[in-house]
């Protein structure tokens, strides 16, 4: 994930080595981000709206789903 503090580096043209670049591609810090199941609704670009964020009930935290 590139993070807001890393955005400058990251689009510095100047900067062109993979290996340079590649630790600003760490995974986000924790409690950042959460995943969580939503509806199937999502994956249509024609829906649009607040219903779309609503939480569905899910796994067990820790589980894949």
């Amino acid at each position: 994930m590139l993070t807001r503090d890393r955005w400058d580096a990251w689009l510095d043209p100047s900067r062109t080595d993979v290996e340079d670049l590649r630790p600003l591609l760490a995974p986000p810090p924790p409690g950042l981000m959460r995943a969580y199941p939503v509806s199937t609704a999502v994956s249509n670009v024609r829906n649009n709206g607040p219903e779309l964020l609503k939480e569905l009930e899910g796994p067990e935290e820790g589980t894949l789903f």
